[in-house]
C-alpha cells in the first residue's frame, strides 16, 4: 500500500454539495451519544477547577464509549436532554488537561500536543483522540476514522485528483495523524464551499462509506470510488 507524500491540497471533495451533505448526514444516528459527549465537553470548559478533573474523566470515558462499535456501546442514561452548562462554553485556543498539566493546542501545526494527549491515554488511537479534539473544538476538528478517510480518498481518486493512496494500492486504509492533516484540509474546504459544519461533512462521508463498504471487499480503489460516486449521485435530491 503506497501512501503519497503529504502536500497542501484544499479543493472541496468532488460531488459533496450542501444538498448531498445534508441528505447523507441526516441518516447519521448515534442514539444521542454525541450530544452527551458535547455536554460533557462544555462542562470541561466552564466548570471551576475543583470539578474540571471529574468532568474530563467523564468526557474521556464518554468518548471511548462513543468510538466503540454500536453493538458494544454501553447505553447509560442520557446526560444532555437539552440541558446546557450555566455559563457559556467559550472555547479557547488552549485547553489545559486537568490533572497532568498538559496543554492541548487547537492549531493545526501543533499536532505534537495531540500526539502527547494520545500517549497519555493508553488504549486511545488516533480516531479516539480526534474525537476528543472534535468535542473540545467542534468548529475546527472532526471525528476521523477509517470510513471517513476511505470515502474522502475514493471520491478524489474517482475525480482524478491527488489522494493519499494511488489507484493500484490496496483499498485497506490506516488512520494516522498525517492522514488526519490531509483529510482535514479536504473536509474544511468542502465545509466552507458548501456552507456546512465540519461534523456534517464528516458524517456524510461516514454514511457514504457505510452504504458501499459491504460491497467493497476485494475491489480496487477505482471500483470503490465509482460506487461512492454513484451512491452520492443518488443521494443528491432532485429539484
Amino acid at each position: 500500500m503506497a501512501e503519497a507524500a503529504p502536500v497542501a491540497i484544499e479543493e472541496p471533495l468532488p460531488g459533496l454539495t450542501a444538498d448531498s451533505i445534508g441528505h447523507l448526514a441526516c441518516e447519521w444516528d448515534d442514539g444521542g451519544r454525541w450530544a452527551d459527549v458535547m455536554w460533557l465537553a462544555d462542562r470541561c470548559w466552564t466548570a471551576d477547577e475543583d470539578l474540571r478533573r471529574e468532568h474530563w474523566h467523564h468526557l474521556v470515558l464518554a468518548v471511548g464509549n462513543f468510538k466503540r462499535r454500536p453493538g458494544q456501546r454501553l447505553l447509560s442514561a442520557a446526560l444532555s436532554t437539552g440541558r446546557r452548562p450555566s455559563a457559556q462554553a467559550v472555547r479557547q485556543p488552549i485547553f489545559e488537561v486537568p490533572g497532568d498539566g498538559a496543554r492541548l493546542d487547537v492549531a493545526a501545526d501543533r499536532v505534537e500536543s495531540w500526539k502527547a494527549l494520545q500517549s497519555a491515554l493508553p488504549g486511545a488511537g488516533t480516531a479516539t483522540t480526534t474525537t476528543l479534539l472534535a468535542a473540545l473544538w467542534p468548529s475546527l476538528h472532526f471525528v476521523y476514522d477509517k470510513r471517513v478517510q476511505a470515502a474522502a480518498n475514493g471520491l478524489r481518486l474517482h475525480a482524478d485528483l491527488p489522494a493519499m493512496y494511488d489507484a493500484e494500492s490496496s483499498s485497506v486504509v490506516s488512520v494516522s495523524w498525517t492522514g488526519y492533516a490531509r483529510v482535514r484540509s479536504w473536509v474544511e474546504a468542502t465545509a466552507t464551499a458548501a456552507g456546512q459544519e465540519l461534523a456534517a461533512v464528516e458524517r456524510a462521508l461516514y454514511i457514504l462509506d457505510q452504504h458501499v463498504a459491504d460491497r467493497q471487499s476485494g475491489r480496487s480503489w477505482p471500483e470503490y470510488g465509482a460506487h461512492l460516486a454513484a451512491d452520492l449521485e443518488g443521494a443528491t435530491p432532485q429539484r
